[in-house]
């Protein structure tokens, strides 16, 4: 009784494999009658502007014909953006039936930096746009106090690591002052002590941003105080963004 007991048990195993593999085939047969129905047969590209959407669609590796479910996302997006350096996002979408959807997001600059007897113009993230002259910072923040390290177009600004804070707080004041609308009013960013950041704010006004902590809530308070004094000459501290002041001139 036994031996008809194990007998039973291993035709139950073996039924069980056979099963299992009749399933794993059926589904690699569906899987593959997908990727052969679900072709791409359109690219879109939307929004972008400086760049042509043929371009695009060319540096992401995808073609009209490819499967739909073999497109890999993540590397065409990098491909992209390495390519590009004005495109700081890529997401990509299926459009069923047919359609893949490139959507880029493009940065722009708002400050730059000196480098190699040259300009190095930045987006809010810090990422290096483009090496330009003279004519193409016009309007653009200029930095002072820091010292890029090997440039190149699509990466992030490097000082070096003894200077990796200053690009920290760089970055978060860039963030600031796009974020809240400031772009067109600020001239000089002072990055040369991160214990006394500061900028320009038209003709008329200097912020002291005093450390690099709580940028957020400093320029908060920023804009509460300028609400009431845009117009008028003197300082605006608010290295303590609980206590800001106006100080004239």
């Amino acid at each position: 009784m036994a031996g008809y007991g194990a007998e039973r048990k291993g035709r139950r195993r073996r039924s069980g494999r056979l099963v299992l593999i009749a399933v794993l085939l059926m589904c690699a047969a569906i899987f593959i009658g997908l990727c052969a129905f679900l072709r791409i047969s359109d690219i879109e590209v939307v929004g972008t502007d400086k760049y042509a959407p043929e371009d695009i669609e060319a540096a992401s590796g995808i073609e009209t014909g490819d499967s739909m479910l073999l497109v890999r996302s993540s590397g065409a997006a990098v491909n992209i953006c390495r390519k590009f350096p004005y495109i700081e996002d890529v997401r990509i979408s299926r459009k069923l039936p047919g359609t893949l959807v490139i959507n880029v997001t493009e940065s722009s600059a708002v400050a730059y930096v000196e480098a190699d007897g040259g300009f190095w113009k930045i987006d809010k993230n810090c990422r290096l746009l483009e090496r330009t002259e003279g004519d193409g910072i016009r309007g653009l923040i200029k930095v002072v106090g820091v010292t890029p390290v090997s440039p190149s177009e699509g990466k992030a600004l490097s000082l070096g690591r003894e200077e990796e804070s200053k690009g920290v707080y760089l970055k978060s004041i860039l963030r600031g002052i796009s974020d809240n609308g400031l772009n067109g009013k600020v001239g000089r960013l002072d990055a040369e002590n991160i214990a006394r950041l500061g900028f320009t704010y038209g003709d008329n006004l200097t912020v002291f941003l005093g450390s690099g902590a709580e940028i957020d809530a400093k320029f908060n308070m920023l804009m509460r105080i300028l609400e009431d004094c845009a117009d008028s000459y003197g300082t605006i501290d608010v290295s303590d963004p609980d206590e800001g002041h106006f100080i004239p001139a």
